[in-house]
């Protein structure tokens, strides 16, 4: 995995790339093009450019949290049930 150099929020510039993208994420640079074509993603194209504002990558990033950890208290939910005996009911 790749580490980014950036350790403050202060660190990217306003405007990041692809290459600054995939060091914050810890992805590859191909992964990163991926997941800037997905329609939830918020990326700019200016021309054949394509950049991401620091500002709304922050809240897609909570966002994508967010989703973890609803996600993560859906399958503990689905764990306890799994675990309830036979006609009982969680509530």
């Amino acid at each position: 995995m790749k580490e980014s150099d950036c350790k403050r929020y202060e660190d990217p510039p306003l405007f990041l790339n692809a290459a600054t993208v995939a060091k914050l994420l810890g992805v590859s640079q191909s992964n990163c093009y991926e997941l800037m074509h997905e329609p939830d993603f918020p990326v700019l194209k200016i021309g054949n450019r394509m950049v991401i504002p620091k500002e709304q990558f922050t809240r897609w990033g909570m966002g994508m949290r967010e989703v973890e950890n609803q996600v993560r208290k859906w399958n503990l939910f689905l764990s306890a049930q799994r675990d309830l005996p036979a006609g009982s009911e969680c509530r």
